[in-house]
């Protein structure tokens, strides 16, 4: 089996025998998106210099995957949930999972992969 990284950052398998597998990026997979405007309101309460915040409201949608290649027996592809969710018909690609947090709360590493 063969475990290829399409995330922009090293992702750290932690295994149980407590060895440390690091996989650096290979490329890079991403959910092209649209961020529409939808307005902008008052807050109540809220004040500035301008005497009023406002509080931008979009949507947000999402299209095709980009930089993922074709699937290949025997090779896994980490990438991030949101491409593992918007490509549910692939098999082959995996998401860190039982992540490793440091005192900040930052993901230092993972003890498994998980299929979406």
């Amino acid at each position: 089996m063969i475990i290829k990284n399409f995330t922009p950052h090293v992702v750290r398998y932690n295994a149980p025998d407590k060895s440390v597998v690091e996989f650096v990026p290979e490329g890079l997979a991403r959910v092209t998106s649209l961020t529409e405007q939808l307005g902008g309101y008052g807050l109540d309460g809220h004040i500035d210099k301008t005497g009023q915040i406002i509080v931008k409201f979009v949507r947000q949608t999402f299209g095709e995957v980009t930089g993922l290649p074709d699937a290949v027996d025997g090779v896994y592809l980490i990438v991030s949930r949101m491409v593992a969710s918007a490509v549910t018909e692939r098999t082959d690609l995996i998401v860190p999972a039982d992540v490793i947090r440091d005192e900040a709360g930052n993901i230092t590493g993972c003890r498994a992969f998980e299929r979406v």
